[in-house]
């Protein structure tokens, strides 16, 4: 039996892929769960910009935030992107 190597997924994180041995399962689903102030937007932008960087395109589905809260955030990472939101 041969064993499939199946590369990770990086978050844009270098700390996180290293606690999660080279970042992400693909093809799997990730909910984050945290009180506010915890870094829950702060982790998705940075794993969206990782994926933009990538050449991929993004989308981040919140239901919760204000929508104006997303750019500041983005700001932060210095995105060079084309925003567009949707309500």
């Amino acid at each position: 039996m041969m064993s499939q190597v199946v590369q990770r997924v990086v978050t844009g994180t270098p700390g996180l892929d290293k606690m999660l041995h080279g970042g992400l399962w693909p093809g799997r689903l990730y909910l984050l769960i945290g009180p506010p102030g915890s870094g829950k937007t702060t982790l998705a932008v940075q794993f969206l910009l990782e994926g933009v960087k990538r050449g991929e395109n993004v989308l981040l589905v919140a239901l919760t935030s204000p929508r104006p809260r997303y750019g500041r955030t983005s700001d932060r990472f210095s995105a060079r992107t084309s925003t567009r939101y949707a309500c």
